[in-house]
């Protein structure tokens, strides 16, 4: 689709969604102008837990990691609850089949992103900032590995000793690596 077809089919399906439908195009907007790699549609969002769903618009795609010198494609998907841009958006990452969700303070065991960018979302925060903040916390701790060989969990969490109230990067099996990708990843694998 091309942007400008994506720019009106985003101006029509925000116009009767948010509170604020002008606001919220322009903030997803100006994001996928500076994020190509993502791309809005509506979808069935489940609530974290499992009772709500609702059609919601989200952005899903690939944000540009880099980490030890290498741009790795981290897989996420942001919600817009009908109350956007009131309220934060919901960051989740997204593993393919080939990736392993890597449990930190950042991120649960479903994929779920917490950041105080998010925690202290107000009128004056963009997506643009958000993804920023995103990026420079997964360059540091990326939120998903290659899926080590006959792993059939769905999260690695990090080995907790008693006297250690914080995660080391050495507690994590040295078989996992961040998937490297040159392009975007398929996003089949997305709710």
């Amino acid at each position: 689709m091309s942007i400008e077809a994506t720019r009106r089919w985003l101006l029509e399906n925000t116009r009767n969604r948010f509170g604020n439908p002008q606001q919220a195009y322009s903030l997803v907007n100006t994001a996928l102008t500076q994020f190509p790699s993502l791309q809005p549609k509506i979808a069935e969002y489940i609530a974290d837990s499992g009772g709500t769903r609702q059609a919601l618009l989200c952005l899903h795609g690939t944000l540009p990691v880099a980490f030890n010198g290498v741009t790795f494609n981290i897989p996420v998907v942001f919600w817009f609850p009908r109350g956007f841009p009131e309220h934060s958006p919901l960051a989740y990452v997204t593993p393919t089949r080939a990736m392993v969700v890597k449990v930190s303070k950042h991120v649960d065991e479903r994929g779920r992103v917490y950041h105080p960018y998010l925690a202290g979302w107000d009128s004056s925060s963009t997506l643009n900032e958000l993804f920023a903040s995103l990026i420079a916390v997964f360059s540091a701790e990326p939120p998903v590995f290659s899926r080590p060989p006959g792993y059939s969990g769905a999260a690695i969490k990090p080995a907790s000793r008693p006297d250690v109230g914080s995660v080391s990067m050495m507690s994590l099996p040295t078989v996992s690596m961040p998937m490297a990708s040159a392009g975007a990843m398929s996003m089949s694998s997305l709710p």
